[in-house]
């Protein structure tokens, strides 16, 4: 990054005091750049994109080509900000909407938009922390059809979650807050035991043969001990674990092949089944699918909703079925 910048310039790398504030590299892959002597924002653009392209060169790293997606939160003085602290804030906000568009590569200036989607972001973490032991997550169950029969052959556990001020909260905002903020793991262990408990409910009914599919997200592969606590869990409710299916996506497989190959292989081992989901979505190698026990592939509709009026995608639809 240094190589990039001005002589003027700074980049906080270590613990130091150079740009005012105490930051230091602020998280895992995050770095505070001060540019200096900029007469018009148009000056500083050419310094970031000089910055941003020389972290898209490949790094060789154990025989492997690695490219990195560099996402940059810019705020300006003094129409953004008049000290460094409030300065080194709002590029923050600008850096977390940078790492939630879409693309690769993104710089964002900080707006006043973003101040107040970041603190009402803030709000929603503190919050989610207290809505397990405040019984506002709940379960909504999504019927899976057998389109042989047309009969209801299992459901899909779906996580949603009540705020008592907010409302309905989408999953695709306080998922990745439960991900960022360490709660996926007592999440999960939740959702698997209310579906788990719920499904004996209905097989003790008389519907023994229905199925519950409950997703599993790229935090909770990551830990070791996830098949004994899945046992831990599907014993306590009494439910077959034939019965219990484990989603992942392929997005989430591919992050560590070697650890999730070997958690998923536990699930399987305990008995559950597995489904792949999301195939198709850019990530796919068929040579992965041969690692894991997988069961199901479910494709993404982002193939299928083009049926039949697309032909390459009915092509590789049709493909997927028949094998």
């Amino acid at each position: 990054i240094r190589k990039t910048l001005r002589s003027t310039d700074t980049v906080a790398i270590e613990q130091d005091r150079n740009i005012g504030v105490s930051v230091s590299r602020v998280g895992g892959g995050e770095f505070v750049v001060l540019l200096t002597d900029m007469q018009e924002v148009e000056s500083s653009s050419w310094i970031i994109k000089r910055m941003v392209a020389s972290r898209s060169v490949p790094v060789r790293v154990v025989g492997h080509d690695v490219v990195l997606d560099t996402r940059v939160g810019v705020s300006l003085y003094p129409s953004d900000a008049d000290d460094p602290d409030m300065l080194l804030t709002n590029a923050g906000a600008a850096l977390r909407e940078a790492k939630a568009a879409a693309g690769r590569n993104v710089c964002l200036y900080f707006s006043k938009e973003m101040n107040a989607r970041s603190n009402e972001q803030l709000m929603l973490e503190a919050h989610l922390h207290r809505a397990v032991e405040h019984n506002e997550l709940f379960l909504e169950y999504q019927p899976q059809v057998d389109m042989r029969t047309g009969r209801i052959s299992g459901f899909e556990a779906l996580l949603r979650w009540r705020h008592p001020e907010f409302g309905l909260v989408r999953p695709d905002r306080f998922i990745p807050m439960a991900e960022h903020a360490g709660l996926m793991d007592d999440i999960g262990d939740w959702v698997l035991l209310a579906a788990s408990r719920q499904l004996r409910v209905w097989q003790d009914a008389g519907y023994e043969e229905l199925g519950m599919a409950v997703n599993f997200s790229a935090v909770q592969l990551r830990k070791t001990d996830l098949p004994e606590r899945v046992v831990a869990m599907v014993n306590e409710s009494g439910v077959k674990p034939g019965t219990l299916t484990a989603e992942i996506t392929e997005s989430a497989l591919v992050q560590n092949i070697e650890m999730a190959a070997e958690i998923v292989g536990g699930l399987s081992h305990a008995g559950l089944r597995v489904a792949l989901d999301d195939f198709g979505t850019g990530y796919s190698s068929l040579s992965y699918l041969k690692r894991f026990p997988i069961d199901e592939v479910m494709i993404d509709r982002s193939i299928i909703r083009d049926f039949p009026n697309h032909t390459q995608d009915t092509a590789i639809g049709s493909a997927v079925i028949t094998k």
